[in-house]
């Protein structure tokens, strides 16, 4: 399985060829792809994005 990082910089490289309209859903959907990312890469169904990104270690 791939690593968090590196699904996270997939997502940077394939970022900009979405179009999702406006910039403030663009940011909300890039949150929400984030999340989803750390949920699959997770043991604990329930972590964000941010849970794993601030977690010590």
């Amino acid at each position: 399985m791939p690593s968090e990082e590196t699904l996270g910089k997939r997502l940077d490289d394939v970022w900009g060829e979405l179009d999702f309209g406006g910039v403030w859903y663009n940011r909300k959907q890039r949150r929400v792809a984030e999340e989803m990312v750390a949920k699959f890469r997770s043991p604990d169904p329930t972590a964000t994005w941010s849970d794993r990104r601030t977690a010590p270690g």
